[in-house]
């Protein structure tokens, strides 16, 4: 007789288990993340086979979404919300659209125009590039210049150079590397009237040169600086041409 009594009692703990188990699973479905949005109607506790209480929140998420507008005592379940959620300034900063190479210009793109003036070219520098490229086995030619401009993809802007303060050299190596390639770059000269113009558009230059991580105007390498009243922009077409840039100008910029 005491063995059948131990063997209910075992029976009976085990399905009150159960039936515990199977309440919590109930509740915490109940309670799971929910992402709708709704009115709190009331908090209720329970509790189960004399447990400690059970509190939960009974909401009503059957409403039209217009009832849910303006103040009220709107409930959704604890879901950690998003990056964009959390900050409102990064979702409208994302929704906009980040410009890139090839973007500009566009509808909304404003212009920036900078002025050159023809002044007197500063030989010394000049002849110090061209004795340094000789040296290197170059060949330095005047070039006709074109109308200048750099793109800036942070402010959706173009910055041009005017005027008759331009000038353009083309510099190329006599013999290639390696049999195929021959060096090669372009360096435009922009003249002002004093230090502090060329300055301006210096800084001009640079935001539009370096904007969107130095993408926006493509990744061909290059070198922008100032020596007095002028400004030097060098290009080449291939990375591997990059120090050729990077020892004219540093002889232009010591000059």
């Amino acid at each position: 007789m005491r063995k059948w009594s131990y063997r209910i009692s075992i029976i009976l703990n085990l399905v009150l288990f159960v039936v515990i188990g199977i309440a919590y699973i109930l509740i915490d479905l109940r309670h799971s993340p929910e992402r709708r949005l709704g009115i709190l109607q009331e908090d209720l506790t329970l509790g189960i086979m004399q447990t400690d209480s059970v509190l939960y929140s009974k909401v009503n998420y059957d409403l039209p979404l217009d009832s849910l507008q303006g103040l009220g005592n709107y409930y959704s379940a604890e879901v950690k919300p998003t990056r964009e959620e959390a900050n409102p300034t990064i979702r409208s900063t994302e929704k906009k659209k980040r410009l890139g190479f090839g973007d500009l210009p566009n509808e909304e793109t404003d212009y920036i125009y900078i002025q050159t003036q023809n002044v007197d070219d500063n030989l010394k520098v000049l002849t110090a590039l061209e004795k340094h490229l000789s040296k290197q086995g170059f060949d330095l030619e005047v070039k006709k210049p074109v109308v200048s401009s750099f793109d800036n993809c942070d402010d959706n802007t173009i910055v041009a150079l005017k005027g008759a303060g331009r000038r353009a050299y083309y510099a190329r190596k006599k013999k290639p590397l390696e049999g195929y390639f021959y060096p090669d770059f372009i360096l435009e000269v922009y003249e002002f009237s004093d230090n502090k113009s060329a300055s301006e558009a210096l800084k001009h230059m640079k935001n539009a040169l370096y904007s969107r991580n130095y993408f926006c105007n493509g990744k061909d390498p290059h070198r922008l600086f100032q020596n007095s009243n002028e400004i030097y922009y060098l290009s080449t077409r291939a990375e591997m041409f990059r120090g050729y840039i990077n020892d004219s100008g540093k002889v232009l910029e010591e000059a």
